[in-house]
Order: C-alpha cells, then structure tokens, then sequence
C-alpha cells in the first residue's frame, strides 16, 4: 500500500499536490496561506516546474466564484495579447468585426494568470499597471473604462531582477504584482518526487492504454535522470514511451521504450529483469 505524502493538498477532482520533499512542502504551505487573500501572487520557478498547477491551486482554495482563466504572455503579439487580455470594440482592427470580451472581463470576480508575464511590452505593462492599481481597463477601440476584480496571479521563469535591471518588467509593476511569492523548486531539488509522479503519469498515461507493469531497469532509470526539464518532461517522456510500447505491440515499459529519450536518461539506473506491476509501483514509489 502507497505510503501517504508528508504534504498533500486536493486542488480539484482531478489534481492534488503531493510531496515529501520540505521545499515544496513550503509551496503548500503559502498556497494555503494566501488563497483566501485579496492579493496578488507572483510564481516564480523553473520551465515546467509546475506554476501553472500553483495557480490552479491558489485559485481553487481561494473560494472566488468567477472564472479561472489563463494566457501566455509569450505566445501572443503586443496588439494580441491586449485583445486577449482587455477585450475589443468593432472596427478596433481589421479584423474586429464584432465586440469581444477580454479575460479581465471574463474573470471577474475569479482570478487570471498570466504565465510568462515579463514578456509583455513595456506598453501593455503600463496598461496592466492600470489594472492592478485602480481595478480598471480600456477595451482596444473603446475609450469608456470597464471594471474588473478579476485577482492577477502571475509567473516568471527568468531572473526578476536582471528583468528590472534591462527594462524587461517595470519596477512598479512588478512591486504591486509581488504581494506574495511562491518559489516552486526544480524536480532535481526534489527527487523524493520524482516515484511519486512517475506512478501519476503511468497512472494517468500508461494504464488507459493497457500497459500494465514497468520493469525495474525501467523504473530506475526514470528515477536516476535530473530532469532538466522538470515534471514537464518527465510527462513528456512516459507519454513517448507508452507511444514506443504499443507500438511494439507490449504491455509492459521497458528501458528500450525510452531509446527516443537523452542519452542521460538511456545510462541512467542499473539492470533488473524484474516487473513492477500497476499496483506494485506504489511500493516501489515508497522505497
């Protein structure tokens, strides 16, 4: 029987925080310290660290009635990202043939994130600013101001004060979005993690499939590697080798299903003939 974490926390029907490792125990610990708060919350950590389940997390304990909405600041234009964000009248562009509401309108009452924030524009940031100190907007094309109470959680993965420093985020701004921090730390800096998900993401990827055990070579391997890429690689590598497993016809993970994988990962943990079985990877998880 799975041993329970030393830090758990339910975020919805699907998703719960668990850990035994005390720095993300400290993320828990602030998730439930400030959910409850009126105030802003800057995630900080590392590509695929996890922030965007911290934002879920902040906002379904938050008991906020609105919507949970979320962008990436990176992935959108300047002139994009301000229709995503505020919203826009017809005739704003060329395009706008109709009005559309934005995500601070969407999210009222409830809480927006926004992933990736310094690579806003040092304009649209001015008009963030706005947002976060009079709780007030303009759509593109219109000049009547619209209100929100959407809460702003927001996440970086580069250094804040290099950002500040060559201009990339605003001093104030970033004062005001900071009310509270949480740091998320890399999976490296968590390696007694790093069963646990392995049994979430065979759990979540693997079984639907008909995969029903993963041998220990396998399972060592998995569990040697430092994961750079932090838990979204670790998602991404047990989804590719479900993929190599059926594909060979298998209902078992073997370490040559990870060959597609760094050559880290390939070296990584020693040789067993041994199987771990769906329920038994629980035991293992626990060692």
């Amino acid at each position: 029987m799975e041993k329970p974490a030393k830090y758990f926390l339910r975020v919805n029907d699907e998703i719960a925080l668990e850990s035994d490792n005390d720095a993300f125990g400290r993320v828990i610990d602030r998730i439930r310290a400030v959910a409850k708060l009126n105030v802003n919350v800057l995630i900080v950590g590392g590509p695929g660290s996890g922030k965007e389940v911290v934002a879920e997390a902040v906002h379904a304990r938050s008991g906020r009635s609105g919507a949970y909405v979320r962008v990436n600041c990176a992935a959108l234009s300047p002139t994009l990202l301000e229709s995503e964000l505020f919203g826009h009248s017809r005739g704003a562009f060329t395009d706008a043939r109709t009005d559309r509401r934005g995500l601070f309108n969407q999210a009222n009452g409830g809480t927006i994130f926004m992933d990736e924030m310094c690579q806003m524009d040092a304009g649209l940031q001015s008009k963030l600013l706005r947002v976060v100190e009079y709780g007030e907007y303009y759509r593109l094309g219109s000049d009547r101001a619209e209100k929100t109470t959407a809460r702003i959680v927001t996440a970086v993965n580069i250094d804040l004060h290099d950002a500040i420093k060559h201009g990339r985020l605003r001093k104030d701004l970033y004062y005001r979005l900071a009310e509270y921090i949480i740091q998320v730390p890399d999976l490296r800096e968590r390696s007694e993690d790093v069963g646990r998900l392995i049994q979430f993401f065979f759990r979540k990827i693997c079984a639907p499939k008909g995969i029903s055990a993963i041998d220990e070579d396998c399972f060592a391997k998995l569990k040697s590697y430092d994961w750079p890429g932090n838990v979204r690689e670790l998602q991404n590598v047990m989804n590719a080798a479900a993929i190599n497993c059926c594909q060979r016809g298998g209902n078992t993970l073997v370490a040559g299903d990870l060959d597609v994988f760094p050559s880290q990962l390939a070296k990584a943990g020693a040789a067993d003939d041994s199987l771990c079985s769906v329920d038994a990877i629980a035991g293992r998880v626990c060692e």
